[in-house]
């Protein structure tokens, strides 16, 4: 699986808008091999090693390509 070989060599993985209710693990799958994961949600819930913003993406998306700039 695709996947499985790339993700760990990921820098990041950016997880947006994601309901909860439906899930496929990625994000967990990649936190548990130690790759750096950052979840934007107004909900987000909370996993161990996964950074969570509390925020709507339209609003994050842009206040974190800004401070790139």
């Amino acid at each position: 699986d695709a996947w499985e070989t790339e993700a760990p060599q990921a820098d990041l993985v950016l997880e947006v808008g994601s309901s909860g209710t439906v899930t496929y693990g990625l994000a967990e799958w990649a936190a548990q091999q130690g790759v750096p994961v950052l979840r934007i949600n107004p909900d987000p819930t909370p996993y161990p090693g996964i950074e969570c913003w509390a925020e709507r993406a339209e609003v994050a998306l842009p206040q974190s390509v800004a401070q790139l700039h």
